[in-house]
């Protein structure tokens, strides 16, 4: 797993996702070929190829048929995401704040 090539997102220019720090913290340190924004070019960017790379469930159950690339568990115990939404205090009573803090509760309640 260490010698194959490795797909990642990332952020910002230094900071890669949670599963990317987990990786380390585990002792690997993955052969980095491709870095993307975001998740979804993820399995096509494996299709075809002999990268890996880590993605949450949800989004591998979508993408990964549409890509042709096969789902495999993950080799170690995955420690669960945690979510935030933060907010400057000043927001608190803003309508149109709380209104969107309403809908993220709201989706969050039906996913989980």
């Amino acid at each position: 797993m260490t010698t194959l090539p490795w797909i990642v997102t990332h952020h910002a220019p230094t900071a890669f996702t949670p599963a990317v720090r987990r990786l380390s913290m585990i002792g690997i340190e993955p052969e980095v070929h491709v870095v993307t924004e975001t998740f979804l070019p993820v399995p096509f960017l494996v299709a075809g190829t002999r990268r890996i790379a880590l993605l949450r469930t949800p989004a591998a159950l979508r993408l990964a048929d549409a890509a042709g690339v096969r789902r495999l568990p993950c080799p170690w115990d995955v420690v669960p995401l945690k979510e935030a939404f933060w907010w400057h205090p000043a927001h608190h009573t803003d309508p149109a704040h709380r209104w969107l803090r309403d809908l993220l509760l709201d989706i969050a309640r039906a996913v989980d």
